[in-house]
């Protein structure tokens, strides 16, 4: 599945690109946090819209909803409603900049900011719903904390047997979909997926590759 996805930002451009900025006094003192936690976001939103562009990525113009999520939108029936609005994209890059990640402790408050900052610009850019992206980053977040995480390197054969098993006739569709929405997001959060993934169990690696591939499925 990795290998078909965009490549990530070249390892030099990226190093010429985050030089230009530490040469910036004032970006370097934002991104250190010398001028306190809202700039140090902004600081690392800087640094995360800089190799977006030398990647060629595009942060695209949020989508109005569907035709058909739109009519649930104003349905009469509350409890389409409800249905409609739990389906709705987030249009709020920032929806993810305080979310509580179990490694947090073992981690900096940039690498904190930078990994909330790209989960956050990849639910806008792939049009999820805010509570559904929380609900597959909680379970995602809780499968790698587990000591046994990552102790199972995983086979291209094994991968897609677990798929297949889970979704059967319908197994390359929603690989197919899984990957749609993944080639939507920037490349560091594709980065930080992958690596991810690679660390799950084979049900886990499936089980988000059906939340990947509603994501998609809800945008048709």
């Amino acid at each position: 599945m990795t290998d078909e996805i965009a490549a990530p930002v070249p390892e030099a451009a990226a190093a010429e690109t985050f030089a230009t900025l530490q040469s910036d006094a004032n970006w370097q003192a934002a991104f250190n946090g010398e001028q306190g936690r809202p700039a140090q976001i902004d600081a690392v939103r800087a640094k995360t819209a800089a190799l977006k562009a030398d990647a060629g990525f595009t942060d695209p113009t949020p989508d109005t909803p569907p035709a058909g999520l739109a009519d649930a939108l104003a349905s009469p029936s509350e409890a389409e409603r409800n249905v409609a609005e739990g389906l709705t994209p987030e249009t709020n890059a920032g929806a993810f900049s305080n979310y509580q990640w179990s490694d947090a402790a073992d981690v900096t408050t940039d690498e904190l900011a930078a990994r909330n900052s790209a989960i956050g610009e990849a639910v806008v850019a792939t049009g999820a719903n805010a509570h559904y992206a929380k609900a597959t980053i909680d379970m995602l977040d809780q499968a790698v904390s587990r000591a046994d995480a990552g102790a199972a390197p995983h086979t291209v054969d094994g991968l897609m047997e677990a798929v297949t098993k889970s979704y059967g006739a319908n197994a390359d569709a929603t690989l197919a979909l899984a990957k749609q929405t993944m080639a939507a997001m920037p490349p560091t959060t594709q980065d930080w997926l992958h690596a991810t993934l690679e660390r799950v169990d084979s049900s886990t690696f499936a089980w988000t590759v059906g939340r990947l591939a509603t994501i998609a499925r809800t945008k048709q």
